[in-house]
């Protein structure tokens, strides 16, 4: 086995599609014996968005999200501290920012997924109790669903189980942080008829009560406890319909499931343990503000998949799968830090909620800033601060993903033109014409596609769409054109997970080639 997954959750399901993609076999246990039919999560960002049609499964995941929905947060008093409106925002990565989801959906979408690669296997109701690796791989030690004990060995294991991860407590690895002592109560619900795409955000000193329609009919509302209050209070129905009874006074409802929960801001001190490696909720855990925690998870996947693909495969050294931790651990850091600030906002305190509402009408006077606050995207920065890429242009950040035109394919999104491995890309420029003999065998070992961007809309190729051993596109937007423009550079080197390895001038391409080759091979 080449890869083995602990957590059949949306992260893990994810990792094995890409790395099923990447032809990669994959063993993934969950515990549970059946998939969870309540809504958690209830959000997905634009790049995890991207990371689903890498996959092939964004025009189902789409279908059954609620993508225009937009947001306020306010104060007690009714002040708009914060506006979300998805229909004046950008969408640089080929998506809308975001949109409200349910889970088990999600789930379900990725374990079908599953069944178009025959070297991927998912086994519901078997325990992993215990693991230990050598130079070589992975062994881990499996109870099935009928109690029957064998072991599994793995070049490689992800620990995608959760925030009490038994892998990363077999690798003897610290969840650092912190736990608010703030507990919230969640509460999901359902009506007869479908609410508009309408979220809102109490930020109230007192009671603050977040509330986001979802798809199908369901609800989510989270309220924090008071003083005094404890789980037992909110243990019966008609306790938590008290609760909502200032929200919900005439549309009758189905509760669905409630539970307190603590907050906590933790993060793995390593993700990386030689042949195991951490994703999701088993590398980091922050509170629901900001909806971060499964775009986070899916972010790790699309990290470390293409990475441990090549591994797999012996095309990288062990450097390439050090970045990981590298690229991900500060970029969650810095997610965190988001997510503290938006907790400040949306659940203050009686103290900082007037010094909050103050400042916020202070920004409000002056009208671009208002305008700015009032049309947030909520997207959190992907910019990598070190990793697998050389400094300079937007090297360390995500390539755009504008529509292109191709011969053979029509009005596509960009990484669709782009493959699935690396790929090379000249703005008007050819890039096997412009590279060595050997750098251009370098690239074609690694698989990687070669991409001839034109400006306009210029006549591209014959019908394979293909010029000179490269795919052809037209950028008709302009979009590309920009984009290459700012960054001072007319190539770029594409990662599989469409983070941008290098962007430069065409006359460097041999030399960038020269050193990307060394850290791919770095052991």
């Amino acid at each position: 086995m080449d890869v083995a997954i602990v957590g059949g959750g949306p992260v893990g399901l994810m990792a094995a599609n890409l790395l099923g993609s990447y032809g990669v076999g994959v063993l993934v246990l969950e515990r549970e014996s059946s998939p969870h039919t309540y809504p958690r999560a209830v959000a997905l960002y634009d790049d995890a968005l991207r990371t689903f049609q890498a996959v092939g499964l964004v025009e189902k995941q789409a279908s059954e999200m609620m993508m225009d929905l937009e947001m306020q947060i306010v104060s007690g008093t009714g002040q708009l501290l914060i506006g979300v409106n998805p229909a004046v925002a950008s969408m640089p990565f080929g998506h809308p920012s975001g949109g409200a989801m349910l889970q088990p959906l999600l789930e379900d979408n990725l374990r079908k997924g599953l069944g178009r690669f025959k070297d991927v296997e998912l086994r519901l109701g078997h325990r992993v109790d215990g693991v230990v690796q050598d130079s070589e791989g992975v062994q881990l030690r499996v109870t099935s669903a009928n109690g029957e004990s064998y072991t599994v060995r793995a070049r490689y294991a992800l620990g995608c189980d959760g925030g009490k991860s038994s892998l990363r407590e077999a690798c003897g690895i610290e969840l650092a942080g912190s736990t608010i002592d703030q507990p919230w109560l969640v509460i999901d619900t359902r009506k007869p008829t479908q609410s508009p795409p309408k979220a809102r955000i109490v930020a109230d000193a007192v009671r603050p009560m977040v509330y986001i329609p979802l798809p199908d009919r369901y609800e989510r509302w989270e309220t924090r406890l008071m003083r005094g209050e404890t789980p037992e209070h909110f243990s019966t129905e008609q306790s938590v319909r008290d609760i909502l009874a200032p929200w919900m006074k005439s549309e009758p409802y189905e509760i669905v499931r409630h539970r307190v929960y603590i907050h906590h801001y933790r993060l793995a001190e390593r993700y990386r343990d030689r042949r195991i490696f951490l994703l999701g909720d088993a590398a980091h855990l922050v509170p629901p503000f900001g909806a971060q925690g499964l775009s986070s998870g899916i972010r790790d996947a699309v990290n470390l998949a293409w990475k441990v693909a090549m591994a797999v495969k012996g095309l990288v050294g062990s450097e390439v799968l050090n970045s990981y931790q590298a690229e991900r651990r500060m970029q969650m850091r810095e997610t965190m830090l988001g997510v503290r600030m938006m907790s400040m906002v949306v659940s203050p305190n009686k103290w900082t909620a007037p010094l909050r509402d103050g400042f916020f009408g202070l920004l409000a006077a002056i009208p671009p800033v208002r305008k700015a606050l009032h049309e947030v995207d909520g997207r959190f920065p992907s910019r990598f601060r070190s990793g697998f890429f050389l400094r300079g242009g937007g090297a360390g950040d995500m390539i755009i993903q504008p529509r292109v035109r191709t011969q053979k394919g029509g009005n596509v999104l960009l990484d669709e033109v782009l493959g699935t491995g690396f790929a090379v890309v000249g703005m008007n420029r050819e890039p096997a014409h412009v590279m060595s003999s050997a750098s251009k065998r370098f690239w074609e070992g690694l698989g990687a596609r070669f991409v001839r961007v034109v400006s306009g809309n210029t006549i591209v190729g014959e019908d394979s769409g293909v010029e000179g051993g490269s795919v052809v596109a037209a950028d008709e937007s302009g979009a590309l054109t920009k984009w290459f423009t700012a960054s001072g550079g007319d190539m770029a080197i594409v990662r599989p997970d469409r983070y941008v390895a290098a962007l430069f001038q065409a006359s460097r391409v041999d030399s960038v080639t020269s050193d990307l080759q060394r850290m791919l091979r770095a052991s």
